[in-house]
């Protein structure tokens, strides 16, 4: 029971980072990239203001997924929640599916700061934020995948 209570705790761990990892990422773009002059806002490391929308966004989406994983594992043990069986049983595959996403997003913005010649600080800071979040997503999928079959193997 303690080597499952282990993975669990792992899990939160990489769950927690990941939100934190996603709020250091949409902090970044909001204070580092976007500049208000003149009521209007300007964005210019990736070239066009709606390009910041959306990295701001999908950093937003980072942060309630980790929030949603967590919670899907704090409340794995109780009794009102096993109605969420299907989610708990296919934990690994959430968070592998948000692989292909954050890759996406990770060229995306390359290309765009290929495009408008941007070389900062702050653009390598977001490179390294979204490779973290894939590494963490990997890592999660990769311990849920082990806890699960852990306990199936105590179940047998």
């Amino acid at each position: 029971m303690a080597e499952i209570e282990k993975y669990k705790v792992i899990r939160w761990i990489l769950y927690i980072a990941m939100m934190i990892n996603s709020y250091m990422l949409h902090q970044n773009i909001s204070n580092n990239l976007r500049f208000t002059i003149a009521k209007k806002v300007w964005c210019p490391a990736f070239g066009a203001n709606m390009r910041c929308d959306e990295a701001i966004i999908f950093s937003i989406v980072g942060m309630f997924s980790g929030l949603g994983l967590f919670l899907l594992g704090v409340f794995e043990t109780d009794e009102k929640t096993k109605k969420l069986k299907f989610f708990h049983d296919n934990e690994p595959s959430l968070c592998l599916i948000q692989v292909p996403l954050w890759i996406g997003l990770f060229f995306e913005i390359l290309s765009w700061t290929k495009e408008e010649e941007t070389a900062a600080f702050e653009i390598n800071c977001i490179y390294v934020c979204i490779a973290l979040n894939i590494i963490l997503l990997i890592g999660s999928a990769i311990v849920s995948y082990i806890e699960k079959e852990v306990k199936n193997s105590r179940e047998n």
